[in-house]
């Protein structure tokens, strides 16, 4: 059981990062930051801001969905949108995609 929970830790760094970018309001943030960062338990959680547990998780999971979504890129990468022709921006997401593989790769 304990493995499972720790599947779910996020490092300080990382949330302060992802929390920067979530529309998820204050308090659900720090709920998240409780159970992700500080290792929690969900049930002391929700208590104490006077939630169900099923509340409590599906902020834990929402957050942690943001996490593992902007995880997919190099942390000093932009999102962009751009307009070009199909050809050049085939290319370029290619040259993208082989950029961010070999980003993982040499730090993982």
């Amino acid at each position: 059981m304990q493995q499972m929970l720790d599947s779910y830790r996020i490092p300080a760094a990382d949330f302060e990062r992802v929390a920067r970018n979530t529309r998820l309001k204050e308090k659900s943030v720090v709920i998240a930051r409780e159970i992700l960062v500080e290792g929690k338990d969900m049930s002391e959680v929700a208590a104490r801001y006077q939630l169900t547990r099923q509340r409590v998780m599906a902020i834990r999971d929402k957050f942690h969905s943001a996490y593992l979504r902007n995880s997919m890129f190099p942390p000093d990468w932009v999102r962009a949108s751009v307009c070009a022709p199909q050809e050049m921006l085939n290319r370029f997401l290619t040259e993208v995609e082989r950029e961010r593989i070999k980003y993982f790769s040499q730090n993982s």
